[in-house]
């Protein structure tokens, strides 16, 4: 029982954040949340969940809504909005993107696949064809504009958070179509006001607080005048209305926003009013959310309990093994090379990864852009300290007797040896932990159609495209990792503290410091100057502060994975087990949300 602890205790907050975040989700059975899945139009599988509000039916037809995310998104990002225009009423429709999630490529679809599901939205008896409308955050902004105006009539109300219109007439072709006055459809605007992606939406602004004057939002308003915010625009019950909102909040941060979601909820209360009467601010997706975070890391603690309880069995109780007896490294050099950790993530972390992406990109082997960039960046990192740590060994660690032994690299706990079956149990023990928390969070999410998640990060199922192209990714992240772990364990190892709690806890914090800490000042320093001038400090061109934006993406990572390395290595004594798991975690972790 005593192996099995942290096991049960994972397993119960997994089932009690999901059992939460289902209630929560479904209105107490208010909302029904079903799976869908549709053709586009080159015959790609579009995967979506909708929301059907109690009473909705052929004879009671209700609004629809369908809601798109943003770029490296999916639709349970977008989970918030779903819910609360669900409570109040409306048919939701949220779909994987195209490229996305579970939705497939569509090539040359400007839309990515919005325009399916519009049309699919229009085929449903219990939905109010008069009374569709289009939300889309972002890239999703983008594409829901897009499906308006390739599908002139079908929507009465488009609106976009962190977006905008006009991109392919300023020469940006990732963006949408100009909004003539007479597109047939209402339009609104939420636009935060340290929105980092204003450079690439509003081109003729540098700040985002300063969108209301930018003429790509004046066009479709009919106005040569700065924008009043709040302010009605035009006839909604003609479909010439327009009205722009601004929340205090970042790109990203709109998720997490009760004031911009009630924004958008009051901008479709003027064109296609609820079913049912809520105050806007009445919203309860933040319990919602917290109750998918308990779910969240409860996965991570169910899986590095069934890690500890296979160590106790048969099998794998051989790959049990003391560490190497070794002096800790000097405190002098442990804090220079960790401040050069600390400096080279902070300095390459946009600039190696931009020029992963314009050199490199993307191929038929690799086919997800920010995997390979992520890839390059720590690969290099790793790379540079690995040379780092071979110089050392050479000037310094043989007259101090270091051996491979010494460093972890044995299979044997006295002498150095090394066994292709220790190994091939070491990787078992590994595919089966990752294996059975899979297993577990698949049921969850197609038992419930909960995603296990807070904000952005999140750790879904993957869909079989993927799952092969995981089989690929796995090879680079596993070794990215064995080299961090030779770095952290067999290099820079710290002292003893005295107890395997204390020797746990420090090492772990000692292992995630030296691996976030460098990306955490970029995001504070991104922050800081958002907040103090309304400009961020990286991103003139949009991907550059997408990085920084991603970096949000690696902290959970490298908690995990530090957590993961140290228990592996004090219990194995060497570096693999703890490698294959975090590998294996890694990859999971980046390849299920990448888009192709």
């Amino acid at each position: 029982m005593k192996n099995s602890r942290l096991l049960v205790l994972g397993l119960l907050l997994v089932l009690l954040g999901s059992f939460a975040a289902s209630r929560l989700q479904s209105g107490n059975g208010a909302i029904e949340v079903v799976d869908v899945v549709i053709a586009g139009k080159n015959g790609a599988r579009l995967s979506a969940l909708m929301f059907i509000p109690k009473g909705v039916s052929d004879r009671a037809p209700a609004p629809a809504v369908v809601i798109a995310h943003g770029y490296v998104n999916q639709k349970e990002v977008m989970t918030n909005f779903s819910l609360e225009f669900a409570r109040r009423g409306y048919v939701v429709l949220a779909p994987d993107l195209s490229g996305h999630g579970g939705s497939q490529v569509i090539p040359g679809d400007g839309s990515r696949g919005v325009g399916d599901m519009l049309r699919y939205v229009h085929g449903l008896p219990f939905v109010d064809r008069n009374n569709v409308g289009l939300l889309g955050h972002s890239m999703g902004g983008w594409s829901v504009i897009t499906a308006a105006m390739e599908n002139r009539g079908m929507a009465r109300t488009v609106v976009v958070a962190g977006s905008s219109q006009g991109g392919h007439e300023a020469g940006f072709m990732l963006g949408a179509p100009t909004i003539p006055m007479d597109a047939g459809f209402n339009f609104g605007v939420e636009f935060g006001k340290y929105d980092e992606f204003v450079g690439i939406n509003y081109f003729d602004r540098k700040k985002a607080a300063d969108f209301v004057d930018s003429h790509w939002l004046k066009g479709p308003f009919g106005t040569e005048e700065r924008v009043v915010l709040g302010r009605a625009y035009g006839d909604f019950a003609n479909g010439t209305g327009r009205i722009a909102t601004q929340s205090a909040e970042t790109h990203a941060g709109v998720h997490q926003s009760g004031t911009a979601i009630a924004n958008v909820l009051r901008m479709f209360q003027l064109s296609s009013p609820a079913p049912l009467e809520r105050d806007p601010m009445d919203q309860v997706w933040p319990y919602k959310e917290a109750a998918s975070l308990v779910a969240y890391v409860g996965l991570i603690l169910f899986m590095l309990g069934l890690l500890i309880r296979l160590l106790a069995t048969a099998p794998f109780a051989a790959i049990v093994q003391p560490a190497s007896a070794r002096k800790a490294q000097s405190p002098l050099v442990y804090l220079a090379c960790s401040m050069l950790v600390v400096t080279a993530v902070a300095l390459l972390l946009v600039s190696l990864q931009m020029w992963a992406m314009h050199h490199l990109g993307v191929s038929e082997t690799f086919p997800l852009m920010f995997a390979n960039t992520s890839i390059v960046y720590f690969g290099a990192i790793q790379a540079g300290f690995l040379g780092l740590f071979v110089l050392w060994h050479f000037l310094v660690g043989r007259k101090r007797g270091e051996t491979l032994l010494s460093y972890g690299l044995s299979t044997h706990p006295t002498v150095m040896a090394f066994s292709w079956r220790y190994l091939a149990r070491a990787l078992a023990l590994a595919a089966i932990t990752v294996a059975g928390g899979y297993a577990l969070l698949a049921w969850v999410y197609g038992f419930w159609h909960v995603d296990v998640r807070w904000w952005m990060l999140l750790i879904r199922p993957m869909e079989p495209h993927r799952v092969v192209t995981a089989l690929v990714y796995v090879i680079p992240f596993t070794a990215i990792f064995f080299v961090n772990n030779l770095l952290a364990f067999g290099w820079l190892r710290l002292k003893d503290f005295g107890s395997d709690l204390r020797n746990n806890l420090f090492w772990t914090l000692a292992l995630f410091v030296v691996n976030a800490l460098g990306v955490v000042l970029v995001i504070a320093a991104q922050m800081g100057s958002l907040y103090l001038t309304g400009q961020p400090y990286i991103g003139e061109v949009g991907y550059d502060t997408l990085m920084v934006i991603l970096g949000n993406g690696y902290l959970p990572l490298f908690a995990v994975t530090s957590v993961v390395s140290t228990y592996c290595y004090r219990r194995t004594g060497n570096v693999y087990t703890g490698s294959l798991l975090c590998g294996l975690l890694a990859t999971w972790m980046i390849v299920c949300y990448q888009p192709y």
